[in-house]
C-alpha cells in the first residue's frame, strides 16, 4: 500500500507551511522536495491543499501545477510589442473630422488598427480591447463618407454604410489613392516607443 501524503494547509510564500510545519522543507513520502522546485512561490500563493492520499498520485498533481506555473512565469512566449500611435489628418490644409484611418500591416504578424479623427482631425489607433500598433510598416486607408446632401453621416446610420451607399444615400468623398485598400499610396513606418503618423490630403 502507498505511503500517504502529509496534509499541508495555508501554505505561504517562499514554501514554508502553517500549521506546525512552519520553518520545514516540505517534503513527500516519495522524497520530492517541494520547496526547490520551480514556481513553488506560484503553486504556494495559490493555496492548494494536498489532502491525505497516495503520493505518486500526489506526486503527478504536483508535477502538472509546476507546469502550468512555468507557462505564467516566463515559460510561455511573451506577447507582441505594442506602442501608442496617434496622428493628424488634414485635407487641402483643413483638419478632416470623422475620418475613418486604417492601419493595414504589412507582416502577418501584426494586426489591422483603426481610428476615428475628431474636429481637430486628431486620431489614436486602436485594435482589439487595446490602445496602440505592432512596430513595423502598414499601407493606410482613409475613408469619410457624407450623405447625398453633403451632411456627415449621423453615428446611428453608420453600421448600415455599405446598404446606405448601396442605395445612393452616402458616398466617399476621398478619391481612391487614399480610401481603397488596393491603390492607396499611404503608407506607415511605426516604431517604439511611440509613433505620430500625419497625413497631409489633397482633393486633386
Amino acid at each position: 500500500m502507498a505511503e500517504p501524503w502529509v496534509s499541508i494547509r495555508e501554505l505561504s510564500r517562499g514554501g514554508r507551511a502553517g500549521d506546525g510545519l512552519r520553518g520545514r522543507e516540505i517534503i513527500d513520502p516519495a522524497g520530492w522536495n517541494l520547496t526547490g522546485l520551480a514556481g513553488r512561490v506560484v503553486l504556494f500563493e495559490l493555496g492548494f491543499e494536498f489532502a491525505a492520499g497516495s503520493a505518486g498520485m500526489c506526486r503527478w498533481l504536483v508535477m502538472g501545477l509546476v507546469a502550468v506555473a512555468l507557462m505564467g512565469c516566463g515559460g510561455a512566449p511573451a506577447g507582441p510589442v505594442v506602442v501608442p500611435v496617434t496622428g493628424v489628418i488634414t485635407l487641402d490644409g483643413a483638419p478632416l473630422a470623422d475620418a475613418k484611418v486604417l492601419f493595414l500591416p504589412n507582416e502577418k504578424t501584426s494586426n489591422p488598427c483603426t481610428g476615428t479623427t475628431d474636429a481637430a482631425g486628431k486620431y489614436t489607433l486602436t485594435q482589439s480591447t487595446f490602445q496602440g500598433a505592432t512596430p513595423g510598416s502598414y499601407k493606410v486607408t482613409v475613408e469619410v463618407y457624407q450623405q447625398k446632401d453633403g451632411k456627415p453621416v449621423p453615428e446611428e446610420m453608420k453600421n448600415d454604410m455599405m446598404q446606405l451607399i448601396a442605395m445612393g444615400r452616402a458616398k466617399q468623398i476621398l478619391p481612391p489613392k487614399y480610401a481603397d485598400a488596393s491603390k492607396t499610396t499611404l503608407t506607415a513606418e511605426v516604431t517604439e516607443p511611440k509613433a505620430e503618423v500625419n497625413f497631409e490630403l489633397v482633393t486633386k
